[in-house]
């Protein structure tokens, strides 16, 4: 997946889950943009690591160059029992106990529910949690981006209060 987006006058392309990411084609789209940033790809060649191995991150499995990363996909359009069935049977167990024991509640806002006033308040939960953990704060224009383009969801846990326990924002592949 790729998207352009505007931030302080730079013109910046994302490109997330390249599988695998190739180092032509990452100079290609370099050329016409002021920065790229590489967001989780499945697998990288070779040449992306002798040429910029130096400045990335980069999470694998099993530490070895070329394998699989980490990242989990979810497909969140599936059925409750589809998702679940994907999760270990601890993690399993650790949903329906936050569910059923601890009185919590799952939303999950995209489309048309994802109202200006849901995102503001997910900037404002997030920009704290990243502050207290020194991390860098959201991209609102990055972010902004995507909701336009009907392609982000923000999942939020609450108490029985309905207190913000926790959020995630999700790009979503359509």
């Amino acid at each position: 997946m790729k998207f352009l987006y505007e931030q302080c006058g730079k013109r910046i392309e994302c490109i997330y889950w390249s599988n695998p990411l190739k180092l032509a084609e990452l100079e290609h789209d370099a050329k016409y943009v002021d920065e790229v940033q590489v967001w989780y790809p499945l697998t990288l060649d070779g040449e992306v690591k002798e040429r910029y191995g130096n400045v990335l991150s980069y999470i694998e499995l099993s530490n070895k160059w070329g394998a699989r990363t980490a990242s989990k996909w979810i497909n969140l359009v599936a059925s409750e029992k589809e998702i679940l069935h994907g999760f270990s049977k601890n993690a399993r167990y650790e949903v329906r106990r936050a569910c059923n024991r601890d009185d919590l509640r799952i939303f999950f806002y995209s489309d048309e529910n994802l109202t200006e006033k849901i995102l503001e308040q997910y900037y404002d939960f997030y920009d704290k949690f990243a502050q207290t953990k020194e991390m860098i704060f959201l991209e609102r224009d990055k972010i902004g981006t995507l909701v336009r383009q009907r392609a982000y969801m923000i999942g939020v846990v609450q108490d029985a209060k309905g207190v913000w326990l926790t959020a995630h924002g999700n790009i979503l592949l359509k």
